[in-house]
């Protein structure tokens, strides 16, 4: 299952593995609906940080257009993100 991380031990990973395959379907939902959120809110953040006068708008679109692809938020939005602004 999925390639163990380089910071951690063979024994634990494989612990890690028997762990979440004793996980019902729907934990297993949650956790990577949690997980993708987290990333999402990251995301936001980082391109906030890098750009604090860009609207809301431009904001999510960018982190969409970074996660999804410009031609996914082209055709959702009808915007297209261009060359990176910077503060």
């Amino acid at each position: 299952m999925g390639n163990r991380p380089e910071d951690t031990s063979p024994a634990m990973w494989r612990k890690y593995i028997e762990l979440t395959r004793t996980l019902s379907p729907g934990r297993k939902l949650k956790q990577t609906l949690e997980l993708a959120d987290m990333v999402w809110h990251m995301a936001m953040r980082a391109r906030q940080e890098l750009d604090p006068t860009a609207s809301d708008f431009e904001i999510r679109a960018r982190v969409a257009a970074a996660l999804y692809g410009v031609d996914l938020v082209k055709r959702a939005t009808g915007w297209e993100p261009t060359a990176e602004r910077r503060a």
